[in-house]
């Protein structure tokens, strides 16, 4: 049996999903650009947002907030990489409300949309966080 005339990738798009159109939306009305999230949002905070937000995963352990490095850029945890967002939504990978103002502080702005927390500083969060 030969497969050599059947194609083999996939190229579908997520389905629309007003959940995060919504916070896309949001963001860009807010002028983020960066923002921190977890790992399963990361990629479709990115979609959604048309590749105007550009998103990187973290993860919480140890009391702290620290790089996911599976499959990202190292770039976008470096301390001068500007980032002034972080959002969590359903899948939070132990980062929690609590640990999010125990390590940045107070935000200027907050906002619930859905299930999704969406902090927003006046300064880069990226120098916080733990590497």
């Amino acid at each position: 049996m030969s497969v050599g005339n059947f194609r083999t990738e996939s190229c579908r798009k997520p389905l629309p999903d007003r959940h995060y159109e919504e916070i896309a939306d949001y963001l860009a009305e807010e002028g983020v650009t960066r923002a921190y999230t977890t790992f399963w949002d990361s990629h479709s905070f990115w979609y959604y947002s048309g590749g105007q937000v550009q998103t990187a995963a973290v993860l919480g352990d140890h009391g702290q907030i620290e790089p996911n490095y599976w499959l990202t850029n190292t770039m976008w945890y470096d301390p001068m990489f500007y980032v002034d967002c972080i959002i969590l939504s359903s899948n939070r990978q132990n980062v929690s409300d609590e640990l999010i103002r125990q390590v940045f502080g107070e935000p200027i702005k907050y906002t619930e949309i859905g299930e999704a927390s969406i902090y927003i500083y006046d300064t880069s969060i990226s120098p916080l966080i733990s590497r």
